[in-house]
């Protein structure tokens, strides 16, 4: 006895993902330009965008500091611990700046998206500028000098202990 869907099943439940799909692509059409649902959807696609972006970014970074993904280093290890708590720290940030907007509606979460956007924009930066300084440093070099490609990762206040 097969375990699988029956084939009407399977070709049910495919029509109403479709139907779904085309909702969801209604309800975008129908927003207005300029109003909150519209500016959510612009700015929701610059977003997953942003997030590949970012992810490619941080391996990237990864692979220049290490090049060892299945042992890496405590530096590596590190930097991936960051990136994790980097994350919690910009969803929390950009939550509070959607509500501190003031604005009312569907703008907080507008308001909360775009700070998200760009803390992405603006870490994908920070993460291409350690790869680049990273890339430029002989095999081998001081560690002290990597570790130094890597402070634009962190706030510059903190740096100094």
């Amino acid at each position: 006895m097969s375990r699988s869907l029956p084939l009407a099943a399977r070709v049910t439940a495919a029509l109403l993902a479709m139907a779904g799909c085309t909702h969801a692509q209604d309800a975008r059409d129908a927003a207005p330009p300029g109003s909150a649902v519209h500016t959510q959807y612009v700015v929701n696609d610059e977003w997953a965008a942003a997030q590949t972006a970012l992810a490619e970014a941080h391996e990237r970074l990864l692979a220049t500091l290490d090049g060892n993904a299945d042992r890496p280093s405590r530096l590596a290890r590190a930097v991936r611990w960051q990136q994790e708590r980097w994350f919690a720290y910009r969803e929390a940030d950009c939550t509070l700046i959607g509500m501190l907007s003031g604005a009312g509606g569907d703008w907080p979460a507008v308001h909360g998206m775009t700070c998200q956007l760009e803390h992405a924009r603006q870490r994908i930066d920070a993460l291409d500028a350690s790869s680049s300084c990273l890339s430029a440093l002989p095999p081998g070099g001081p560690m002290f000098k990597r570790r130094a490609c890597l402070g634009g990762l962190v706030d510059e206040d903190d740096q100094g202990h």
